[in-house]
């Protein structure tokens, strides 16, 4: 679908919803994360570039119609503010890590944005 180019039709369980909905998506790319695979795609219902898991689309059927991804479109881009494949407008939280696992907290960096504190007690 996306290597074809073709615009597709979808039926898609919304979780968030708990509904089906019926979609022209144009198919921008398909991304792994955490075991999952997903849909990156403009969302002709949304008018918007949108996320669809893949364990969620009940129906594909692809168009006739070609397109073109806009030159402007970049995935890392798109991805950046995510959380994982959770988007949204930011949100500052705080998280208070135990000293046992810190160590496995500060091996990778969980959000570009982060921020680590190391407390007296050596929690973080």
């Amino acid at each position: 679908m996306a290597l074809n180019r073709k615009t597709v039709e979808i039926v898609y369980y919304t979780m968030s919803r708990k509904k089906q909905t019926r979609r022209r998506v144009v198919p921008y790319r398909v991304w792994s994360f955490n075991g999952s695979s997903y849909l990156i795609g403009l969302c002709h219902m949304r008018n918007e570039v949108s996320i669809f898991s893949l364990d969620r689309i009940k129906m594909l059927h692809q168009t006739r119609e070609a397109f073109v991804i806009p030159e402007d479109f970049n995935l890392d881009n798109f991805m950046r503010s995510s959380f994982g494949v959770y988007q949204g407008p930011p949100i500052h939280i705080k998280v208070r890590f135990h000293p046992d696992v810190t160590g496995y907290i500060k091996e990778k960096i969980w959000h570009e944005s982060q921020k680590i504190f190391v407390q007296p007690d050596g929690s973080i």
